[in-house]
C-alpha cells in the first residue's frame, strides 16, 4: 500500500456495462465489501448501456478509458500500456481486479510495469495461449467452478474457486414484493405454467434447442416460454423466424433488453438454462435465489451451480432437454417447492455474496500483505 494508514484503493475494470450480467455482479461485490478497508473505483472503456445510469448513483469514482486493444494490435497494445501505467500510477491504486471475460494481457502487463498487484477472475471456459500469459502476469486468479482448476494451468497456489452468486437476502426482500398471480395477470399468462430463460441472444446461448424442445409439449395453450434478453442480434433474428416457422407466435415472448428481470423472475415456475458453455450461470443463480427450480444444460459452471444431476441435460439433444422439460412441467406443486427451495439453500451455502465478499477480501490483504 502507498499508505499504511490509508484505505486500500482498489480499481475494478470491465470492458463495458452494456448488459447487467457479470457487470452487475462486480458492482454487487464492490458494494459488499468493507468500505472501512477498501476504497474502490470503476474503469470501463464507455458509458453505454441502462446498467451504466445505476453505477452513477452509486459515488463510487469511475474512468472511462479502455486499458485493452480491442484486437491483437500490439502498436496500439503498446501505447495503451504506457497509458496505462501513468493512469495506474498517478492515481496510486494498491491493487487491480480484472472482470474482463477477453484473453488480452496489456492491462496485466501495464500493472506489472506500474507494480501494481493485478488479479482477475476468469470469467470463460475458453483456454489459450494469451490465457496463459494473462494468468502468468496475475496475482492471484479467481475462478468460477473447480472444473477449471483440471480444465486450465492454472496454480492451486495462487487460484481461489469462488461461487460469484446473488446477495441471496437482497432477492428474498425483492421477491417479498411481488406478488406471482398479479404478475402473470399483467403479462398475460394467468393460469399458465411459464418456462423462462434469460440470456443476450447469441450462438452459446444455445436457444434454438429450448425453442425445438419447447415445440414438442402438448397442449400448448397451459404454457408459455420467456425468453429474457437483448434481442437484437442477427442470432436473435434467426430465433424469431424459427418460432413463426413452428407457429409459435402465441406461446413464446422474446422480451428484449430490459430492466425488469426480477419481475419476469417472478412469474417463472420452471427456469432453464440450455447454454452450450457457462463458467457460472449468472442468471441461473438468480433464479435460484429465488426459489424458482431450474434444469440447465450439462456444463462446467451449471454442474456447480445445480449441484444435482438430475436437474441437468445434454446440451444437444433436443429429447433430453424435452424430456426433463416435461418431466418437471408434471410435477406436484409441492415437489415444484421442494427442488426451489433446495436450490434456494444451496445458494446460501456456496454463493451467497457477504460470504464471497470476505473471501475476496481475504485476498487482497493476503497480496497486499496487511
Amino acid at each position: 500500500m502507498n499508505n499504511r494508514d490509508s484505505k486500500i484503493k482498489i480499481l475494478f475494470t470491465i470492458p463495458n456495462f452494456d448488459t447487467a450480467g457479470s457487470g452487475k455482479h462486480m458492482i454487487d461485490l464492490i458494494k459488499e465489501l468493507d468500505h472501512n478497508v477498501f476504497s474502490p473505483a470503476i474503469c470501463c472503456e464507455h458509458t453505454r448501456g441502462s446498467f451504466f445510469e445505476v453505477i452513477k448513483q452509486l459515488g463510487y469514482p469511475v474512468f472511462i478509458r479502455r486499458t485493452a486493444p480491442r484486437r491483437e494490435n500490439y502498436l496500439e497494445g503498446l501505447k495503451i500500456m504506457f497509458q496505462n501505467i501513468r493512469f495506474f500510477s498517478q492515481n496510486e491504486f494498491d491493487l487491480i481486479h480484472s472482470f474482463d471475460w477477453k484473453s488480452d494481457w496489456f492491462e496485466a502487463l501495464s500493472a506489472r510495469f506500474a507494480r501494481i498487484p493485478w488479479l482477475y477472475t476468469k470469467k470463460s471456459m475458453t483456454w489459450n495461449k494469451h490465457w496463459t500469459v494473462r494468468n502468468q502476469l496475475a496475482s492471484f486468479t479467481f475462478i468460477l467452478n473447480p472444473e477449471m482448476l483440471s480444465n486450465f494451468p492454472l496454480s492451486m497456489k495462487h487460484t481461489k474457486c469462488v461461487g460469484l452468486g446473488p446477495n441471496v437476502s437482497e432477492i428474498e426482500k425483492k421477491k417479498e414484493l411481488l406478488n406471482k398471480n398479479d404478475l402473470k395477470k399483467h403479462y398475460g399468462v394467468s393460469g399458465k405454467f411459464v418456462f423462462m430463460t434469460i440470456a443476450n441472444l447469441v450462438p452459446v446461448k444455445n436457444i434454438e434447442l429450448l425453442i425445438n424442445a419447447f415445440y414438442r409439449i402438448n397442449r400448448k395453450e397451459k404454457y408459455h416460454l420467456f425468453v429474457v434478453g437483448d434481442d437484437s442480434s442477427q442470432y436473435a433474428n434467426s430465433i424469431r423466424s424459427l418460432i413463426i416457422t413452428l407457429g409459435l407466435e402465441n406461446h413464446v415472448s422474446l422480451t428484449g433488453k430490459t430492466m425488469e428481470v426480477e419481475r419476469y423472475l417472478g412469474i417463472a415456475d420452471l427456469y432453464i438454462q440450455p447454454s452450450l458453455s457457462e463458467a457460472s450461470g449468472v442468471a441461473c443463480m438468480e433464479a435460484c435465489a429465488f426459489g424458482i427450480p431450474a434444469i440447465g444444460s450439462d456444463v462446467p459452471g451449471l454442474r456447480f451451480v445445480l449441484g444435482d444431476e438430475k436437474l441437468l441435460f445434454n446440451p444437444f439433444s433436443e429429447e433430453s432437454l424435452f424430456k426433463l422439460m416435461d418431466l418437471m412441467a408434471n410435477k406436484q406443486k409441492f415437489e415444484l417447492q421442494e427442488i426451489g427451495t433446495a436450490l434456494h439453500q444451496r445458494m446460501l451455502n456456496f454463493f451467497h455474496l457477504p460470504v464471497v465478499a470476505k473471501e475476496h477480501e481475504a485476498v487482497y490483504k493476503e497480496i497486499l500483505k496487511v
